[in-house]
């Protein structure tokens, strides 16, 4: 079976980028301007203190910041665990936890049904995508790379 998006094209390309840091900011100013979008995945356990100033542009944005920046936006808000925690090392409650968390938190601040999935560090296991599956996720990103353009087989292992 060969799928196919609504327009007939069979290749995609997507944009993704995780942990919500200062920079995503500028990105998405220059998304907007020549109509991109973006997935970006959030650690929603992870915003930087509201009183606190970031050290550089790979500082984690507060949540006023990334409210105002996602909220109601042409682009896609995704989690990336909670607290951006290697799934393979935690036990199944853990492991429900870190995504359930990152789901509610996400899906409550951004008014969003969130999805899909960034593996904080690429980390995952039959265990992560089996709670995954529990959880209403439906795809989810690794860091291997295919290159190749095609719709994947696995959508919990992109």
């Amino acid at each position: 079976m060969i799928m196919k998006l609504k327009d007939g094209k069979s290749k995609v390309l997507t944009f993704s980028y995780d942990d919500g840091v200062k920079q995503d900011i500028r990105l998405v100013e220059i998304f907007n301007r020549y109509g991109l979008k973006g997935t970006f995945n959030i650690n929603s356990g992870q915003y930087l203190p509201e009183e606190a100033e970031p050290e550089n542009e790979y500082a984690r944005m507060k949540l006023s910041e990334a409210k105002a920046l996602f909220t109601d936006s042409q682009h896609e808000v995704a989690l990336h665990g909670y607290e951006h925690k290697f799934l393979k090392e935690l036990n199944e409650q853990e492991t429900m936890f870190e995504i359930l968390e990152d789901k509610k938190h996400i899906e409550k601040t951004y008014g969003v049904i969130a999805r899909g999935m960034a593996y904080a560090f690429g980390n995952y296991n039959e265990q992560s995508i089996e709670c995954m599956k529990k959880c209403g996720v439906v795809y989810s990103r690794t860091v291997f790379g295919t290159d190749q353009f095609e719709f994947p087989e696995k959508w919990l292992e992109l």
